[in-house]
């Protein structure tokens, strides 16, 4: 973004602006960064949108992520048959799960930078790779944007957080889909690309469980 004069920059709609094409939420920092701009700014705009109900907060682990409140959604239903027919087609033709894998990685590359707010400095402090993957978890249920608010996420990881288990409850996509593997083939291909790009480690995720009747999804993460 070009140098301007801050008294003429519109501080609130930029804020804005940049929230509304972050679905997940976004940070302070985040949006300082974005609009190229400090912390100190954005934090007075925010508390200006935050009063007038343009955007509201929610508190995620450490971090206060930013949302907007004026939204425009296609209808849940829609997108999730528009997708299942999708993999309907690529499941008939290609199945082999790394090609799916593939799929999530690139994905990933792509949703990154939108979905995901994370504090490098954590990475030189001590377990933090336990801390990130317990933060992992926290996001989970953005990173699997088809599922909804009442999902509910478990974390279990070892103790030298080399292996992390996933128990997502309450999974209620499995009311739309007849077979949700080459969905979560995706998806562990999502969780492998943003560990490569957040932490360059090579990790290899699997399906442990997809338990229609319970509504019960686990990923297992194992680092090599």
């Amino acid at each position: 973004m070009p140098l301007m004069d801050p008294k003429k920059r519109d501080f609130r709609k930029e804020i804005l602006e940049f929230i509304s094409e972050r679905p997940a939420g976004s940070t302070i920092t985040d949006i300082a960064k974005g609009i190229d701009t400090s912390r100190i700014t954005v934090t007075k705009y925010v508390s200006v949108l935050e009063a007038k109900e343009k955007i509201f907060s929610k508190k995620i682990g450490a971090y206060s992520l930013y949302f907007t409140t004026e939204r425009t959604y296609y209808p849940r239903k829609f997108i999730l048959s528009y997708y299942d027919g999708l993999l309907e087609c690529l499941r008939s033709e290609i199945t082999d799960k790394e090609i799916y894998k593939k799929i999530g990685k690139s994905i990933a590359n792509k949703i990154a930078p939108y979905y995901i707010s994370y504090d490098e400095t954590i990475s030189t402090k001590p377990n933090s790779l336990i801390r990130f993957l317990k933060y992992l978890g926290k996001i989970l249920p953005q990173i699997d944007y088809l599922n909804d608010k009442y999902v509910e996420i478990d974390v279990e990881i070892n103790e030298t957080g080399t292996e992390a288990l996933y128990r997502l409850r309450n999974v209620k996509i499995f009311e739309q889909f007849k077979d949700l593997h080459y969905h979560y083939y995706i998806e562990c291909g999502v969780l492998e690309g943003i560990i490569k790009a957040f932490l360059n480690k090579e990790v290899e995720c699997n399906i442990v469980k997809l338990d229609k009747e319970n509504q019960i999804v686990e990923l297992k993460l194992v680092f090599n």
